[in-house]
């Protein structure tokens, strides 16, 4: 006996059933939802639901679907995935060769009040 499919993105995989075509209605929903909410996929973005869907169901405007499904996703609103290459190892400034070589300067501001002020300029130097 074969084993039974867990979720219905699993049924190609196990062999025991494939879908070409899928008609309007709730099985579009539920499969928009297992391949992209379930434990295979993992919230992984519009284009990875959409070549999940692909390798076993066709409608009209497939894509289309997906990415409407992926931006109405709550769990991806709130934690969207970060594409940026991670920052480099920090690199030492040069020491100064001589005393006020190297002056910084900044402002902290919206502080208590203080005597009608709430800024100060902070001076930096090294000598």
């Amino acid at each position: 006996m074969e084993p039974s499919p867990t979720s219905i993105c699993e049924m190609d995989y196990c062999g025991t059933s494939k879908i070409d075509f899928v008609p309007e209605g709730k099985l579009r929903d539920t499969l928009l939802k297992e391949c992209h909410d379930g434990p295979l996929a993992g919230h992984d973005g519009a284009k990875r639901t959409t070549t999940f869907l692909k390798k076993s169901y066709y409608w009209p405007n497939l894509k289309d679907c997906a990415e409407d499904y992926v931006k109405t996703c709550l769990t991806c609103q709130q934690n969207p995935t970060i594409n940026k290459k991670q920052a480099g190892l920090l690199q030492p400034l040069p020491i100064p060769e001589g005393p006020w070589e190297s002056v910084s300067m900044d402002f902290m501001v919206s502080l208590p009040p203080s005597k009608g002020f709430d800024a100060i300029m902070v001076c930096g130097g090294s000598i």
